[in-house]
Parts: structure tokens; C-alpha cells; sequence
């Protein structure tokens, strides 16, 4: 078979002249004894590994002979048998393997399709001694690495062949490795792990390709905000904060399955895909569950923490629609289900339909506030001592007849965005002011409304407020307006001239989430406060931490130095009002006295 080419060759090297001694898996010729002739080559590199298939043992020999001459790093073993051959290349113990084209009744091209078809990545080098030119071209298409010819196969060639195989093959995996780390780091969370936005939508787009492949299937996105987590974040610091957010989506992989799509896409918020889910009843069940699993306190060594969860789920059976559409409405229905509340649980569903997503919210908004559709509802607040009622806080509510019930956290950035937030806000003032005036018997009970920055910026504010009590008859001493301090007020001597020239008219003001904004020393000086309001999320950081205990009494205690009432936000239980009563809080607002309620509702309790 070989010739006499391949017996001058055998002689030249030397090759199987003397004896071989095996070492583990490779083989190796037993020392000569004498030194190495100036045409030997010595090592060019780090040891390889190398398998030799042929089936013809004298060639085998000179092939081994030919890779460790041309290179003493080689690590060669030579192998006849066809299957063993394929279970050694399948071993993991070699780093290349060269194979020659005939392997008696089989070929080495069947061998490299069957490694490959078992998942071998290893540079395979096909060794042929036939002169058909699409030998090349078929070596290639079966999954070879290179091709060699036995004529042109010298030992500095065929050394060179391999190592330069191996190199560009650990080159090929380092570039795919950096590849695949890029992908992933431009996919996944660097905090948590999860996929991020923008596999989110990759993987809404794959579920609705299946939804319009496969009619009557569907799938269901839970969109996830956690109660109670912006104050542990501010309060606690971020390595706190980003310890809660790792348990928790922790907690959301291990509630579903692997084929769902756990994701998260904002600071505190999470989406999970329910892959097959089109069923209410089971999104339901699956949102309670993951829910319950979220609550458990979370034991952070020194202290535990506890954060609420809010969902809202969107059944998806209409392939029909876009990834940020059907976000958007899972969104919208998980606000919608918050209500405003502090620390409060829920889940919201909503099933989307193509009319719904092609109307813009903004241009919903802007026939809402024509046709007087964004009303306010009002929340109790009561004494601290008697639990009396002595005020209400008006807080816009919109219900479209498409879309439902649409939150203030949907529709109030909408109306900063277009400017529509003065509009709302004169109207909130206009409801608000001769609802209170109507109130039967309760010419005590105030009433309070929000007011943003930029109506009061705006020129027309004082209008706004002195036409609502003129028009509604309101004494202005009922009137509380409330700014939140979690806005950055600027210095402006007109917006102080303005707030201070209210004032002297009677109106109260009221400062809101009073010790979580940019500076409560400088706002509480700035403005002349008649009241102020601390939030839930004081309230738990304060039950969870005596420092914290602390610094919620040593507020109540700086806002009632200051001449103005404290208001203790989002109780909902009686530990919380015993809580707030120890601290010395003047007044109390929660789920415990009422929820938010349309004016009927309110004037009969009230009455």
C-alpha cells in the first residue's frame, strides 16, 4: 500500500527501528542514547495531544515518527480500529486528531460526520494519498479541519499541520467564548443574572411567532413592582438594596418553570413570560404563588426585610401585537391594581386587544380631561388620639372605557410630557374644593390636593387655586396644598412669593414624603408648612431597625419643633397606628381608616 516512497520515508526517520514504550494514553519512542542530528526538531510549543487514525500499522508508525521529529511536543498515539478510534475522539483526550481517508472498509470522512454528529470540536485532519481533486472539497463539507496530502506530508509539514490547527481552533473558541460573554453581558442583568429588556422583547417576539404558528395557544406576562423597596434602598444603601433585589429574583426563578423567562427590567421592577400559559385561572394561580414566595421575610444576617409585590398579568391570545405594546398594557394593569398603595399587594389582569394598543395615552389623556373623565377620590385622615376624621386627600382617578382603569403612575408622566399637568391639576383643585364645600355637617374637614412643580410654576397656578375656592365657596383655611419633597424645588423668589402670598390667604400647606427627599432642613425652612407627611416606607424601615425606630421619632419630633402637624402614612394595621402614636404623630392616613373612594362613597361616610 505504501511503496517505496513510504519505505525510503520509514528509513530516513528511523521509526519503528527500535522499541516503543507507552506512557498513559500516548506513545512515545524509548530514549536512542544518542544526541539529536541538527535536522531534529525539538518542542515549538505546549504539548498536543494527538490521535493518529490508520489502519495500516507500518504507516502509523511513520506518521507518529513524522510528528514527533518534526515536532517534540507532540504527544502521539496511533489507533487502527475504526470504532475505538471513534470513541477515543469522543474521550476528551486529545487535542487533534489526523485520520486517513481510507480506514479499510470504512473512510476516515464517515468517521469526522459521526464525531461530529456526537459533538466533537477538535481539529480533524484528513490524510489521503489519492490524487482526486474533490477529495479536498468533500473533506471539507463532511467537517474536516484541514486536508493533507500523503505525498506532500514531510514531518516539519505535517508538525506544522497540526499545532496550526490546534492554535487556530483555541483562537476560534477564545473569539466565540468573548462573543458569548458580550452577548450575554448585553442580555442579562449584571446584578442579578436575569435576562434584561432587551431579551425580554427577543423572547416576547419568539412567543408570539409561536402564538401565530400554532392558533388557540397563548402565553401570559406578569409585570412585577415591589412595595417597599425605595426605602430600604435609600435608608439601608444600595449593597443592601441590591441584596434584596438578588434574593428576590432568587425566589421568582424558583417559582416557575424552566421554560419560562424570569427578566428584569427596571430597578425594582421583574417580568416573568409564562410560555403556555393561556388560561386566567392558571396565570392567576401562578402570580398567588410567586407572590406568597416574594413576602418571606428576607433574612439579611443582622435583619430581616420585607418587600410587597404588585403584579399585573397579560393574557396573550392575539399574535397581533408588538413586544412593548403587550408590556405596556401588563404594565399598565399592575398600576391600575396598586392603587396608590404605600405597602400594598395585588394582582391585576387585563386582556389586551389591537384597538387598545394603537390609541396613544396621550392623546387619550387630552379627551379625558375634556370630557372630565380624570375625577378625584378621597382618602380619609384621622386623628392620632380619637381616630376622628378631619380631613381627606383628594388623588386623581381615571377609568377609560377601553383601557379600564389607568394609573396615576401611567397617566400623571403622560401629563408632565405633553403639559397637560396644569389642566389636571386646575381640575383636580375645581373637584376637589366644591366636593369639601358639599360636605354636610363637616365644616371642619380639609381637604388636600397635589400639586406638581410645574403648575406651580406656572403662572396661572394662583389663579388656578384662588378660582376653585371662589367658585366653590371653600373657606381657604380647608384647603391644603401638598408638595412632595421628593421634587427638587429650586430656588425662585416667585414660586416662594407665590406659595407664601397663598398662604397669608389661609391656604395650608403641606409637605409630603417629609425626610425621604433631596433636603428636609432646607424645604421645611424654604416653605411655611402648616403640616407634614412621613411615608410608609419610613413607617417599616422604622419597625425593622431601632436606629430606624429612631430617626421616624426624631422627624415627627423636628416637624412638630416646627409648628406643623405630622401625618403618618400607609397604616394599615393597629401595631402600625400604636407605632406611630408612640412617636408623638398628630394624624393618621392608611388602609385601616379607608381606601380611596369616589365623592358619593365619602360624603355618606362622612355625613
Amino acid at each position: 500500500m505504501v511503496g517505496d516512497a513510504f519505505q525510503i520515508g520509514l528509513a530516513a526517520t528511523g521509526a519503528c527501528t527500535h522499541e516503543v514504550r507507552m506512557e498513559g494514553s500516548e506513545i512515545r519512542p524509548a530514549p536512542t542514547g544518542r544526541p539529536k542530528s541538527d535536522g531534529e526538531a525539538g518542542a515549538v510549543g505546549p504539548e498536543i495531544a494527538v490521535l493518529v487514525v490508520e489502519d495500516d500499522p507500518a504507516y502509523g508508525c511513520l506518521i507518529r515518527a513524522q510528528l514527533m521529529s518534526g515536532d517534540a511536543a507532540l504527544l502521539v498515539r496511533v489507533e487502527e480500529d475504526f470504532e475505538q478510534a471513534l470513541a477515543l475522539l469522543c474521550s476528551g483526550r486529545f487535542q487533534v486528531a489526523t485520520i486517513d481517508h481510507q480506514l479499510g472498509s470504512n473512510t476516515g470522512l464517515e468517521l469526522i460526520e459521526l464525531a461530529r454528529e456526537r459533538g466533537v470540536e477538535i481539529p480533524l485532519v484528513l490524510l489521503t494519498g489519492s490524487d482526486d481533486p474533490n477529495i479536498e472539497r468533500e473533506a471539507v463539507e463532511g467537517g474536516a479541519s484541514d486536508f493533507l496530502a500523503k505525498s506532500e506530508a514531510t514531518a516539519r509539514l505535517l508538525a506544522r499541520t497540526v499545532r496550526f490547527n490546534v492554535q487556530r481552533h483555541a483562537a476560534s473558541a477564545a473569539l466565540a467564548q468573548r462573543e458569548q460573554q458580550a452577548r450575554h453581558r448585553a442580555l442579562h442583568d449584571p446584578l442579578t443574572g436575569l435576562p434584561n429588556r432587551a431579551m425580554l422583547d427577543e423572547e416576547v417576539a419568539n412567543a408570539l411567532n409561536r402564538l401565530h404558528a400554532e392558533a388557540g395557544s397563548g402565553f401570559s406576562l406578569l409585570y412585577m413592582d415591589l412595595d417597599g423597596f425605595k426605602p430600604i434602598n435609600d435608608q439601608r444603601g444600595h449593597a443592601v438594596g441590591d441584596a434584596v433585589l438578588v434574593e428576590v429574583a432568587q425566589r421568582l426563578r424558583g417559582s416557575v418553570r424552566a421554560a419560562d423567562c424570569v427578566s428584569r427590567v427596571g430597578g425594582d421592577e421583574f417580568v416573568i413570560l409564562l410560555a403556555q400559559c393561556a388560561h386566567e385561572v392558571d396565570a392567576n394561580r401562578i402570580g398567588d404563588a410567586i407572590q406568597t414566595a416574594v413576602e418571606v421575610p428576607i433574612d439579611l444576617g443582622e435583619e430581616s426585610l420585607r418587600v410587597g409585590l404588585s403584579i399585573g398579568i397579560n393574557v396573550v391570545t392575539d399574535a397581533d401585537a408588538s413586544p412593548a405594546d403587550l408590556l405596556s398594557a401588563a404594565d399598565a394593569a399592575m398600576y391600575s391594581r396598586k392603587q396608590e398603595r404605600k405597602d400594598g399587594v395585588g394582582i391585576g389582569l387585563v386582556r389586551t386587544n389591537a384597538k387598545s394598543r394603537e390609541v396613544s395615552l396621550d392623546g387619550r389623556l387630552r379627551g379625558a380631561l375634556q370630557a372630565g373623565l380624570v375625577v378625584p377620590h378621597f382618602q380619609p385622615i384621622v386623628t392620632a388620639a380619637s381616630s376622628d376624621v378631619v380631613g381627606f386627600e383628594a388623588l386623581a382617578r381615571w377609568t377609560d372605557d377601553e383601557l379600564g382603569q389607568i394609573s396615576p403612575a401611567q397617566f400623571i408622566p403622560a401629563a408632565l410630557r405633553t403639559g397637560l399637568i396644569v389642566e389636571l391639576g386646575r381640575q383636580m383643585l375645581l373637584g376637589a374644593c366644591g366636593w369639601a364645600s358639599r360636605i354636610p355637617g363637616k365644616s371642619l374637614v380639609s381637604v388636600s390636593v397635589n400639586v406638581s412643580a410645574d403648575h406651580v410654576r406656572s403662572p396661572m397656578f394662583d389663579t388656578h387655586v384662588r378660582e376653585a375656592l371662589s367658585v366653590s365657596g371653600l373657606d381657604p383655611r380647608r384647603l391644603q396644598l401638598e408638595l412632595t419633597e421628593q421634587v427638587e424645588w429650586e430656588h425662585d423668589e416667585t414660586i416662594d412669593a407665590r406659595l407664601g402670598a397663598l398662604r397669608d390667604d389661609g391656604v395650608c400647606l403641606v409637605l409630603d414624603d417629609f425626610g425621604t427627599g433631596y433636603s428636609t432642613a432646607e424645604v421645611l425652612a424654604r416653605f411655611p408648612v402648616t403640616a407634614v407627611k412621613l411615608s410608609r416606607g419610613l413607617l417599616v424601615g422604622a419597625q425593622a431597625s431601632p436606629r430606624r425606630e429612631c430617626m421616624y421619632g426624631g422627624l415627627v419630633a423636628l416637624g412638630r419643633r416646627m409648628g406643623a402637624s405630622v401625618t403618618a402614612e400607609g397604616i394599615e394595621t393597629a401595631e402600625d397606628q400604636a407605632f406611630v402614636q408612640r412617636a408623638g404623630a398628630t394624624h393618621i392616613q392608611g388602609f385601616m381608616f379607608g381606601r380611596p373612594m369616589a365623592a358619593p362613597d365619602v360624603l355618606t361616610k362622612a355625613a
